[in-house]
C-alpha cells in the first residue's frame, strides 16, 4: 500500500489505470508479469493487487473516488500515512 499512498501524495486526482501503469514501472515489472491474468481471466493480477490496495486504503478513510476509475487523496491520508509510527 505504501507505494500507492507515495503516488496519491501529491494531491491531485489521478487514473486508477494510470497508477497501475506507474507502479509497474517503478517495481521494474516485464510485460509478462504485467499481463498475467488471474484463474478467471478477466484482470491482471497486478492490476488486481493494486485494486486490493485501493480498496483498502479507501475503507480506511485514506483515499477516495471523487469520480469512477479515479483515486485521489482525502487530505488527511497519503501524506501522513508514511511518515513512519510516532515516538510517544
Amino acid at each position: 500500500m505504501l507505494p500507492l499512498l507515495k503516488k496519491l501524495a501529491d494531491g491531485g486526482e489521478h487514473k486508477y489505470s494510470g497508477i497501475v501503469a506507474e507502479l509497474g514501472t517503478d517495481f521494474r515489472l516485464t510485460e509478462e508479469q504485467l499481463s498475467d491474468l488471474l484463474p478467471s481471466g478477466t484482470q491482471s493480477i497486478f492490476a488486481n493487487r493494486v485494486g486490493w490496495a485501493r480498496w483498502a486504503l479507501k475503507k480506511g478513510g485514506v483515499v477516495g473516488r471523487p469520480e469512477t476509475r479515479i483515486l485521489a487523496d482525502y487530505g488527511t491520508g497519503a501524506k501522513d500515512s508514511f511518515r513512519g509510527p510516532r515516538a510517544d
